[in-house]
């Protein structure tokens, strides 16, 4: 029985934290729209939950954080923003926060059970460092003074990401090894 391309869905959850996390803009459109990156989760959670079942629960969520970044996008092309909608982008920030971290535990959990235990451990300490950087980033507007902080923030958060997209990268090799392996034994 064929593997169900677990190595390829991994790849595409590291895609979509690249993607949202960088903008390719010309003048305030962007090109590589978070709602892009938050379709592709759609579609690796389908994979996810084959190997772990709660992750479906996640399904719900990265739909409703595709609809609203797609909403806010089609808004900032014709020039409406929703920075002045504080409660909602404060909603929306908790879901992505929630999202991230039980996508990556989700993973972790997958990685043990392929007995990568260095994988394992290395996703729960990017997901708590993620977690940390998202609050940090989401949030500072409200209680962070100096400018330089957010700065320092803001580059804590993208090398995370760079990080974590790049330990996602690497367990996508190891789980394509499995994956040939597991094909050549017939199982």
């Amino acid at each position: 029985m064929k593997q169900m391309n677990l190595s390829a869905t991994i790849e595409k959850i590291a895609l979509a934290q690249l993607i949202i996390l960088f903008h390719l803009n010309i003048n305030t459109i962007n090109l590589l729209p978070d709602w892009i990156g938050y379709y592709l989760y759609y579609q690796a959670i389908f994979v996810i939950e084959k190997y772990e079942k709660s992750a479906s629960l996640l399904r719900p969520f990265a739909l409703i954080l595709g609809v609203y970044e797609g909403i806010a996008w089609l808004l900032q092309i014709i020039g409406i923003s929703l920075e002045s909608m504080t409660l909602l982008q404060i909603f929306i920030a908790i879901i992505s926060i929630y999202f991230q971290f039980q996508l990556l535990t989700n993973i972790s959990q997958i990685a043990s059970f392929h007995h990568h235990d260095d994988f394992a451990k290395r996703f729960l300490i990017l997901r708590t460092m993620q977690v940390i950087s998202i609050t940090l980033v989401v949030f500072p507007t409200y209680w962070l003074i100096i400018q330089y902080m957010k700065i320092i923030i803001t580059l804590f958060h993208i090398f995370v990401t760079i990080w974590l997209c790049y330990v996602l990268f690497q367990y996508s090799k190891k789980e394509k090894e499995y994956e040939d392996e597991t094909l050549i034994k017939g199982y």
